[in-house]
């Protein structure tokens, strides 16, 4: 007479689940995707904006101290 233990359910995941969050994981990834690279785009252009400012405020302070704009360093006097 064969006993019979009843199966215990196992501790790991089959191919199929884990295939299935493989599959949703690459689907929000590529909707976030899209949103990174406006993101990225928008900080660029904030910080090329601030250098800009920066620049024109520097200017602004040597005009003050110097009463005049600097040159453009192609000019040498001697």
């Amino acid at each position: 007479m064969h006993h019979r233990q009843p199966r215990l359910p196992s501790a790991g995941y089959t191919l199929l689940e884990i295939l299935v969050v493989c599959a949703i994981a690459g689907i929000m990834s590529a909707q976030v995707m899209p949103m990174l690279g406006s993101a990225r785009e928008r900080a660029r252009r904030i910080s090329c904006s601030n250098n800009l400012k920066q620049l024109g405020i520097a200017l602004h302070f040597y005009h003050e101290t110097y009463k005049r704009l600097p040159t453009n360093g192609l000019y040498f006097w001697t």
